[in-house]
């Protein structure tokens, strides 16, 4: 679908829209009394050069990683999420021995 129906417009198209990739992803689980949740945070790595103050100079640099997005799910919300990515790489499998 090159134009999307009449009345509607893209999401993607929105300038409020930003497209984000993770160089890695963590979870963690934590139970409360109001029930056992996990946090899915994405980080993304940044290389920063580091120079000599008294000539300039570059002399080496330092890898970082920048937290830019979190998300908090329900015990059943996780769960439900894995089985979905579990289906999905079921799928790409079955893909590929296709194409063999």
């Amino acid at each position: 679908m090159t134009r999307p129906p009449q009345n509607f417009e893209f999401i993607e198209d929105s300038r409020d829209f930003h497209d984000q990739t993770a160089d890695l992803a963590g979870a963690t689980s934590f139970i409360t009394r109001d029930g056992c949740f996990v946090n899915i945070s994405f980080f993304r790595t940044f290389v920063k050069s580091l120079r000599r103050k008294d000539d300039f100079m570059p002399d080496g640099s330092l890898l970082t990683l920048q937290r830019f997005a979190s998300v908090t799910l329900s015990e059943e919300e996780a769960r439900a999420l894995y089985k979905s990515l579990e289906q999905t790489f079921e799928l790409i499998t079955q893909q590929k021995e296709a194409d063999k």
